[in-house]
């Protein structure tokens, strides 16, 4: 996959927002996002940006509606045991369907 080592360089093991428009769509933007989870008083997602978290939001928006989206992000991206996985996945995923994917646009 052509630049995804440039792109882990400068960006981590990490969505940006960017590419997680361009790979989940944009349903919701990253500002909708971001205020929706904050109407709850306390979530725990530590490790994750928000480019991240709007992969997995957007992503989601085909299998649970809003409330149920939120609950499961909050609680999903909070389990320790899943802390790191999310973009590993994505890259598992991308490399047997998408081995073309050109990350440079994203760097």
């Amino acid at each position: 996959m052509k630049g995804l080592k440039e792109y882990i360089k400068k960006h981590g093991q990490h969505f940006t927002i960017e590419l997680a428009y361009a790979i989940a769509g944009r349903k919701y933007s990253s500002d909708e996002v971001e205020n929706y989870l904050q109407e709850k008083v306390y979530y725990n997602v530590v490790g994750h940006t928000i480019g991240d978290i709007t992969y997995i939001f957007n992503i989601l928006d085909s299998y649970y509606n809003k409330r149920e989206r939120r609950k499961y992000v909050i609680t999903s991206l909070g389990n320790y045991a899943q802390h790191g996985i999310l973009f590993p996945d994505f890259i598992s995923v991308t490399e047997h369907y998408r081995p073309d994917f050109d990350f440079t646009p994203y760097i």
